[in-house]
Formats: structure tokens, C-alpha cells, sequence
């Protein structure tokens, strides 16, 4: 899955892609120890194994919360909507870069159109 949503928490399904989760979601699969860590990317990981054993366990008649949000195939949720401390503060400096960006923009299209009448009156 692309990365197009900065929210949530990022691992890698069993296939290796990085995938983003909310942190209940992280929590639930720390907590039934379904996570390793992934010592070339440094994320944490679902092994390979243990694929075929969450997907007898979790999923049935109870599908658990965090299975839902996960997916039969592991694949991760298309968009995460995570309101931890940790996701917040990571949008609200999004949100400030965001708007300094607009910001930037603004002042420099003004700039490249006073540029361009001054330009005009001179030729006039």
C-alpha cells in the first residue's frame, strides 16, 4: 500500500509492506506477542509463521477488533484514523508545515506577478 496517509503506526504485514495501524491495534498484537522486530528496517514486523496462526486463531465467529482493521490478508486498513498523543502531535506539525507552505506559495506567486507588472510598465 502506497503511503499516503501519515496517521497511524507503521509495520510490516508478512509480506514485508509497510502497512499502518492505530496503536489499539498495536497494542492488541504486542500483547498476544504477534510482533517481532524487523532488524533491517527496524519496524516492527508480523513473521511470515505467524500469518496461518492468526488468521486460525483471531478470525471466526468473535473476528477481534484489530482483525477487521487488519484484514484477511493482512494488508492493512486503506486509511487510519489513529488519535494517540503520538499521531496528533506528528499532524499538528504536518498542519504548521502545511500552512507555511501555503504560505510560502502565496508570497512567492504575488512576488512573480508584481515581477511581471512592474516588467509591463516598463515596456509600456
Amino acid at each position: 500500500m502506497p503511503e499516503v496517509c501519515l496517521a497511524g503506526h507503521a509495520i510490516l504485514n508478512h509480506d514485508g509492506q509497510l502497512i499502518r495501524v492505530t496503536r489499539r491495534t498495536l497494542r492488541a498484537l504486542d500483547v498476544r506477542h504477534y510482533l517481532r522486530r524487523d532488524r533491517s528496517s527496524g519496524l516492527l514486523r508480523l513473521p511470515r509463521e505467524f500469518h496461518p496462526i492468526l488468521l486460525a486463531l483471531e478470525a471466526g465467529d468473535r473476528v477481534a477488533p484489530y482483525m477487521r482493521e487488519l484484514g484477511s490478508d493482512c494488508s492493512g486498513p486503506q486509511v487510519v484514523v489513529c488519535h494517540c498523543l503520538e499521531c496528533r502531535k506528528r499532524e499538528e506539525s504536518l498542519s504548521e508545515h502545511r500552512a507555511l507552505s501555503a504560505e510560502w506559495r502565496r508570497q512567492s506567486v504575488e512576488k512573480a506577478i508584481s515581477e511581471s507588472r512592474k516588467a509591463r510598465r516598463r515596456h509600456a
